[in-house]
């Protein structure tokens, strides 16, 4: 039976232990949601490229389309399955899975074909097409990247016979006629495709110009106001400058009251204390007499008479004494409260100064950012420049590839 001691150690190790996991489990939930969030982060700015790639345009096949394809055939000699053939070949300006894409669905759509993919070429095996021939046909086409163009080449084989120019013109002649409407037709949808991401990356450029001036105007008003509180800062410097050069003339004035009321009290505190002096031998010679029993004679009359005047000559001089320095306490009260005054302006103006050099520090901050803003907007103006004149040649190449015949 474990005592109490040892009871109290087990509900410490336990306790103990249940923080240990409690710890263990808040580490790893914040591992988990650290790498959710990094996981986050990447995604995202993953997506910020790829857009940023996306409106890279023009792209090399809308650089291919600024100048008018020609959609001309020329027949050549190819190795296919286990031979040499006639082949009619076209070059198309293109991306190779979109034009793919086209031509299957064109065949389905037009004729009800739905081509085979074996070995690296596309069969239609005993197809009858009216609009080609009226006998049955295997077609077959392949297509293959040429640089950044796909090449199409088409086969078409009669009563066991790959035809060709020569031999079955007919046949040759109305699908390439057919065929070249197709591309015509693809084409067509393809300016417009391009000339799509062409508007929308120079409606994306106008927008960041609008941005880029908005941004300028925003930090123009900006160095305006920096301005205006700097002139404001300045005119209360001046201003206060002034207060504390006429307050440094007030303390220089009030300094040289304070000196001369100062002597005043010296002065009166003299007198007075002459005037003590006086009545103390007056007393002197009073209490001689009144010892004497002589008080009433003419001369005893006479020192009272005497001291009487003396007494009140004193009182006259200690109220002069008095107001002499009550008049030097409020000078000393008066350059109190004018240095203080003077504290307060020297701190207003160090405040001022600090709102100045803020100031000024922002604004030239601003100035840096306005030069930036202003290259940036060089920039801009190039890129819509360049994207107007890029979707321009989408539009005009178009325009002449309908009026082709």
């Amino acid at each position: 039976m474990p005592n109490k001691i040892e009871l109290g150690i087990l509900q410490c190790s336990w306790k103990s232990a249940k923080l240990s996991i409690t710890e263990y489990l808040y580490s790893w939930k914040f591992l988990k949601l650290s790498v959710y969030f990094m996981k986050t982060l990447f995604l995202s700015w993953i997506f910020t490229l790829v857009s940023c790639v996306l409106l890279a345009q023009p792209d090399k096949y809308s650089k291919a389309l600024m100048n008018a394809p020609y959609i001309t055939f020329e027949e050549r000699t190819i190795s296919f399955k286990e031979g040499v053939h006639p082949a009619a070949v076209i070059l198309i300006s293109a991306a190779e899975s979109d034009y793919i894409k086209d031509l299957k669905n064109w065949l389905k759509t037009k004729y009800a074909i739905e081509a085979k993919k074996n070995s690296g070429y596309y069969s239609a095996i005993g197809v009858v097409i009216a609009e080609w021939s009226t006998d049955t046909l295997n077609f077959y086409y392949i297509t293959d990247k040429e640089g950044d163009a796909v090449r199409l080449s088409l086969l078409a084989e009669k009563k066991g016979v790959y035809c060709s120019q020569k031999e079955h013109a007919d046949v040759i002649g109305k699908i390439k006629s057919a065929v070249s409407g197709q591309v015509k037709e693809f084409y067509i949808k393809y300016y417009d495709e391009k000339i799509a991401d062409q508007q929308k990356f120079y409606d994306t450029q106008v927008n960041d110009f609008a941005k880029l001036t908005k941004k300028k105007d925003k930090m123009n008003s900006e160095v305006e106001n920096h301005n205006n509180a700097m002139q404001k800062a300045e005119d209360q410097m001046r201003e206060v400058n002034s207060n504390i050069n006429a307050s440094d003339g007030n303390i220089k004035s009030l300094n040289a009251q304070l000196q001369q009321d100062q002597k005043m009290a010296d002065q009166a505190l003299k007198e007075a204390e002459t005037q003590q002096q006086v009545i103390l031998a007056r007393e002197a010679d009073y209490n001689k007499l009144n010892a004497s029993g002589s008080l009433n004679t003419k001369e005893g009359e006479k020192v009272m008479k005497d001291l009487e005047k003396q007494r009140g000559k004193l009182e006259k001089l200690q109220s002069a004494l008095t107001k002499a320095n009550e008049k030097t306490t409020k000078s000393e009260n008066a350059i109190l409260k004018e240095e203080q005054n003077k504290t307060k302006l020297l701190s207003k103006l160090q405040d001022l100064k600090s709102s100045k050099d803020k100031h000024s520090g922002e604004l030239s901050d601003l100035k840096r950012d306005l030069e930036s803003n202003e290259s940036d907007l060089k920039d801009e103006q190039k890129e819509i420049d360049a994207a107007k004149l890029d979707m321009d040649a989408l539009k005009a190449a178009k325009e002449k590839l309908i009026g082709a015949q």
